[in-house]
């Protein structure tokens, strides 16, 4: 593993200097894009320095609850940042936690015992991708269930009114909220391996993985964001029609 000291002070020199030519230039056309831009470097330098800690240990201490515990963490982080409505935090949070913590123990069980030899934390940056992605798909979806339901109030009633269970008129609405998450989701795949696959897969080979696990790793991975974003937008959509 290259430890901090194996950066010589040039390589320091240079990734300041990577920083400063950007900074430089938004500071000559404006001052207030400058005030922001370095607001937000120091906001992902005090985020990286409290995740490099996090996985320094995660990745001595080498157990599988400790990446479970590490998800839910990101978790809720993740739920917290994500949520541009108050009337959202709740029922993503809870949503995302019951899906990902569901999701992710199932696929550390298999990866930890359907290959030898794996650790766990080679899992660590694939479980944080399955909150990432799980967040994001919810947050789209119970937005647009809950735009939906304020935007036809009286179909509820109607339903409700001609026999229907409370499940099945809360159906339409559901079904909204999956389309704009869910189905987004797996349009974007496509693209996602174009682009995301490789890198991650050039990480995964990186670390000493071979090429049929590594596809393996990523399809599970793939497999598993959908499972956990359906748990939790079912949760988070019903979480939101408690009064």
């Amino acid at each position: 593993m290259i430890s901090i000291s194996a950066f010589s002070t040039l390589g320091v020199l240079l990734g300041l200097l990577l920083i400063a030519l950007p900074l430089y230039m938004i500071y000559r056309t404006d001052a207030k894009l400058f005030r922001q831009s370095t607001m937000v470097l120091i906001q992902l330098v005090g985020t990286g320095a409290v995740a490099a800690v996090c996985l320094h240990f995660l990745y001595v201490w080498n157990q599988w609850w400790c990446g479970l515990l590490f998800m839910v963490l990101v978790a809720v982080l993740s739920a917290f940042i994500s949520a541009r409505r108050s009337y959202v935090i709740f029922p993503l949070l809870v949503g995302s936690l019951s899906g990902t913590v569901v999701t992710g123990l199932i696929y550390l069980l298999s990866v930890l015992f359907g290959l030898d030899g794996m650790q766990a934390r080679w899992s660590i940056p694939v479980l944080t991708l399955i909150v990432a992605y799980t967040t994001v798909i919810t947050g789209r979806g119970l937005r647009a269930y809950h735009n939906a339901r304020l935007s036809h109030p009286q179909l509820y009633d109607y339903l409700i009114g001609n026999g229907a269970h409370r499940l099945e008129a809360l159906m339409p609405f559901i079904r909204k909220g999956m389309r704009q998450s869910i189905v987004i989701y797996l349009q974007q795949i496509k693209t996602y391996y174009l682009v995301g696959l490789p890198v991650l897969l050039c990480g995964l080979l990186m670390g000493g993985m071979s090429p049929l696990v590594s596809i393996f790793l990523v399809l599970e991975m793939v497999i598993a964001v959908l499972a956990s974003s359906a748990i939790a937008l079912m949760v988070g959509m019903l979480l939101m029609e408690r009064k």
